[in-house]
């Protein structure tokens, strides 16, 4: 449980909740940031996930619920959970379908007509094993739910259950490289599994430990690079064209938990690192173009 429990210290500050006010089309060093606690008197502590829906709204995960905000308003809503020990709870949205699920294995689905979330599985149950921990949950175009956990790869359709085979490892993260492949990380290195059939192959052998903590990922289709954030190794991209691994050669580059990767308007890199706010670097990750962090003087404005 401590391994766990080191694995999953992803979390987002309230504070850095950027989305509300502005969209990554339109990040610069204008930017402002606002705290949701003080502005709508919650408090929902650390976020561990966040996502935006069709109709703008944003959607973070917290321990006590699920918090939708918009401009003018907040909302929280309560998971129908079977048990209450859990580290996390993340959220994954695709289709304009909102998922939510927590690490000991329980998973939801929001039903937009009711507006409340409904319980959908534990995988404790599914595969009679207590000790089951999910890492990260992505859904495909047909809302088939792909599951990253400890003991393998599985995926969920019409309420059915189905472990992938040749996945036995503790599965660190997955993220799509196109509509019918799957990246995936484990202690190993790199695989690609083909969704259709359920074939996998390794793309590259991992011998050190910078893989023991996967908190991230994010595949650049026009570079043809994963990138990879790490817990506690820094930030690497692995080269699909040259088949190789390579960390980033920014000197000094944040050691700390990368929780988030994402890719702006402008082609550059936003890199949401624990405990040190947001980076935003050039496309190839050579350039640091900006560090949005808190400034404990006037909160309000990036540093």
């Amino acid at each position: 449980m401590k391994k766990f429990q080191m694995i999953l210290q992803e979390r987002v500050k309230l504070l850095l909740f950027v989305l509300l006010s502005i969209s990554l089309n339109s990040f610069s060093t204008n930017t402002k940031f606002y705290n949701i606690s003080d502005t709508y008197g919650i408090t929902s502590g650390e976020a561990f996930s966040i996502c935006k829906d069709q109709y703008g709204f944003i959607w973070t995960s917290t321990k006590t619920g699920i918090l939708r905000v918009t401009e003018g308003d907040c909302r929280n809503y309560e998971l129908p959970c079977r048990t209450t020990d859990f580290v996390f709870v993340k959220l994954t949205y695709s289709n304009s379908q909102l998922f939510s699920y927590t690490n000991n294995g329980q998973i939801f689905h929001y039903d937009e007509p009711t507006d409340q979330f409904f319980f959908l599985t534990d995988l404790r149950e599914e595969t009679d094993n207590s000790h089951i921990t999910i890492g990260t949950i992505v859904a495909d175009t047909s809302n088939v739910l792909w599951i990253a956990s400890s003991i393998g790869l599985f995926k969920y359709e019409n309420n059915i259950l189905t472990k992938i085979p040749q996945t036995e490892e503790d599965i660190k993260h997955l993220t799509f490289y196109d509509d019918n492949h799957l990246f995936y990380i484990t202690s190993a290195g790199i695989s690609l599994l083909n969704i259709s059939t359920s074939e996998s192959r390794l793309l590259y052998s991992n011998t050190t430990e910078d893989f023991f903590q996967v908190p991230s990922l994010y595949y650049d289709d026009q570079l043809k690079r994963l990138w990879i954030g790490t817990g506690s190794a820094g930030l690497f991209y692995y080269d699909i064209i040259r088949k190789s691994l390579s960390d980033i050669p920014i000197r000094n580059f944040p050691k700390q938990p990368i929780l988030a990767i994402r890719k702006d308007a402008k082609n550059t890199l936003l890199i949401g690192i624990d405990g040190q706010g947001i980076w935003n670097i050039s496309e190839k990750g050579d350039t640091i173009l900006h560090i949005y962090k808190e400034d404990l003087n006037n909160p309000f404005h990036p540093g």
